[in-house]
Formats: C-alpha cells, structure tokens, sequence
C-alpha cells in the first residue's frame, strides 16, 4: 500500500502523519522518512491493517481490480496459439 493512500486515510492534512505516528506508537520522524510516492515499510502496514481492517479491505478491493486478465492469443482463423 502506497504512503499517500495511508496519509489520505488518516485525514491527509497536517497532522495526517502524526496521527499514524500515534497509532503505531513510532515517533513522527520514523513515518515523514516513509517514502511518499512508495510502500508503506512492511511491519507497520500489518500493524495499520490489525488496527483499521478498513485499509486492508482497501488493498484488497485494490487487487483485485488491478488483476485483469489477457485474452489468449488467437490467429487469424481464431485458433488459440
């Protein structure tokens, strides 16, 4: 799960980070060093999703609308390849 997806959950204001900060009992400093247009550090995702269930369901829903499928590739006549 992308930094900037948590932020927004969390208000996305100011205080955004020192709300997530508060929640995982890390200081502020260790969430602003999160990079922002990357993934949230692996143990503190699964401890957001332990306590928000809400953000998990998020990444799921996510997913499984990124996952799309490919048509198998046909020839002229319509024969799979």
């Amino acid at each position: 799960m992308k930094t900037l997806t948590v932020i927004k959950f969390f208000g996305g204001d100011r205080g955004a980070q020192a709300k997530i900060a508060r929640e995982l009992q890390i200081s502020t400093a260790a969430v602003a060093k999160w990079p922002k247009d990357g993934d949230v550090p692996g143990s503190s995702l699964g401890s957001l999703f332990l306590k928000f269930p809400e953000l998990y369901r998020m990444e799921l829903e996510k997913q499984s609308t990124s996952t799309t499928t490919t048509p198998a590739a046909t020839s002229a006549t319509g024969e799979i390849q």
